[in-house]
Formats: structure tokens, sequence, C-alpha cells
């Protein structure tokens, strides 16, 4: 998964179905706090590593799944 997630940070080649895939359907938050993390918010803000990953999970459970397109995943492909 680290991978996967280094790949979408550095190219636009990037398959949000198969991130989703790999973190179980969590592709949002796993690609957000990647994100978070590789660009150092988490130590310049001060932000407590898991207040994040459970606030990213809860936006994450907002998305349904029962619409094919504005889902995580496709959620995670925009924010990448």
């Amino acid at each position: 998964m680290e991978r996967m997630l280094e790949e979408s940070y550095e190219s636009w080649s990037f398959d949000a179905f198969k991130l989703a895939a790999v973190t179980q359907g969590h592709p949002l938050s796993a690609l957000a706090y990647y994100l978070f993390h590789k660009n150092k918010l988490i130590s310049t803000f001060d932000l407590p590593p898991v207040k994040l990953a459970r606030f990213l999970r809860s936006i994450e459970a907002g998305y349904t799944t029962h619409n094919p397109y504005h889902n995580a995943t496709h959620a995670a492909d925009v924010l990448q």
C-alpha cells in the first residue's frame, strides 16, 4: 500500500479502484492521511495522528456506497 500511495503522489496515473481494494474500502482516508504525513502537516500543525485518522474516516463514512459515482473512491481520485 505504501508504494501505491507514493506512486499516487508522484504521478497523474492513479488507480483509485485499486487503492480502494488495497485499503479495504478506505481509499479517501488512507490517501488523505498519507498526504498529510508526506507534506509534514501532522508535525507542522501538531495534529494528534489518531484524531486525524478518525476525522478522516468520519468524512469518508459520509460518502454512500450506493452512488456509483460520488463515493469515497471518486473523492480519493479527486484528492489525488
